[in-house]
């Protein structure tokens, strides 16, 4: 029943009939089901520098292979015989010391170790400047997140690391 706003009701004769249903369309076949792509392994965001020669090409097959605690010692020996060649601030050994501490944080290992490593990553890419500054953000990131579960598992040596001062290196 329709009522109109002057109160009036209109006889149901002077309706006109509904408009016809719309014609319906074919149902479509059966959509396909799209398979998930194989999940790839985790890399670190660069590969090992190119002037490092033979003893980087060791980390890479290593870290593909699933071998992750060889991948970071031998990333950690690289990593101290960049330095001592050519500074904690060269950008190879940066390179190298943010792969070891992409290996590190994909093992899930050492919650503290890993944060005071990712932590250190951070802050030598800040003192170095090294480019992309994403890595870097990426870097101090993770390490806020590691603490946070240091925060969960560790209170006590949470609050240490928290109250430690930094040095930049």
């Amino acid at each position: 029943m329709i009522v109109f706003p002057d109160g009036s009701v209109p006889d149901a004769a002077t309706h006109p009939d509904p408009p016809a249903a719309p014609p319906t369309l074919p149902r479509p076949a059966a959509t396909p089901t799209i398979e998930p792509a194989p999940a790839s392994p985790a890399r670190p965001p660069r590969s090992f520098p190119r002037t490092t020669g033979p003893r980087g090409r060791r980390c890479g097959p290593r870290t593909r292979l699933g071998d992750l605690p060889t991948a970071v010692v031998l990333a950690h020996r690289l990593e101290a015989q960049l330095e001592a060649e050519y500074g904690p601030s060269h950008s190879d050994t940066i390179t190298v010391l943010s792969a070891r501490a992409w290996l590190t944080l994909i093992q899930r290992a050492d919650p503290r170790g890993t944060a005071e490593l990712l932590l250190t990553t951070a802050l030598r890419r800040q003192a170095a400047r090294a480019r992309p500054e994403l890595e870097t953000a990426r870097a101090a990131r993770n390490a806020h997140a590691v603490w946070r579960i240091l925060c969960d598992q560790d209170p006590e040596g949470a609050r240490e690391m928290a109250e430690r001062p930094r040095r930049r290196r």
